[in-house]
């Protein structure tokens, strides 16, 4: 009973159209639409994170593919290793003298090209 006399005050919504516009109330523009606006955020999500990741992930399949001898890389658990044997997967990693372990190539986080010897004359 306590608040009876607000929900009578409140009265019902307005039908119909607006008197001085001429138009319905509580139209809502197209670009304010919720559905307009989740598909702004995907479309804004794709360009700001998809297509990124896509590209990278594009160019560290390449450099696994280009692969050689003598390339410094990083593996996914952190050892540090020079490429001693790149022939199929696994490949040889050459982590210290005398000691070489297979790795397969889908663990290499990071790959450093061997650096040419520049010759002295």
């Amino acid at each position: 009973m306590l608040f009876s006399g607000i929900a009578y005050a409140m009265g019902t919504q307005p039908t119909g159209t607006d008197g001085a516009t001429g138009g319905a109330t509580g139209a809502v523009p197209f670009f304010a639409q919720p559905w307009f606006m989740i598909v702004i955020m995907v479309v804004i999500m794709y360009f700001f994170l998809w297509m990124p990741q896509k590209k990278e992930r594009k160019r560290h399949a390449e450099k696994l593919k280009a692969l050689k001898k003598g390339d410094k890389v990083i593996t996914s658990g952190g050892i540090h290793g020079i490429v001693a044997n790149a022939a199929g997967d696994p490949i040889k990693l050459k982590i210290a003298d005398n000691v070489k372990i297979d790795v397969s190539k889908s663990a290499i986080a990071v790959v450093e090209p061997a650096k040419e010897e520049s010759k002295e004359v």
